[in-house]
């Protein structure tokens, strides 16, 4: 699977983000992100859009930051 995000801020395949969840932070770098409706996309543009993305197991309910 992949998670359904709800976007806040821009982000963009090749961002590394942090995965901020009770059991444990984790990092990851983003390798590829859908659409709603499924298709390919490069950058979640803000506030207002979704997004899927891969997430390890065990994320759900998780809060996501990007690095700068």
């Amino acid at each position: 699977g992949l998670a359904e995000i709800g976007v806040k801020n821009k982000f963009s395949v090749g961002d590394r983000i942090e995965v901020i969840h009770p059991g444990g932070n984790r990092e990851i770098l983003i390798e590829t992100m859908r659409g709603p409706a499924g298709h390919d996309m490069m950058v979640a543009p803000g506030n207002g859009h979704m997004c899927r993305i891969p997430l390890p197991a065990g994320c759900a309910g998780a809060f996501l930051a990007r690095f700068v």
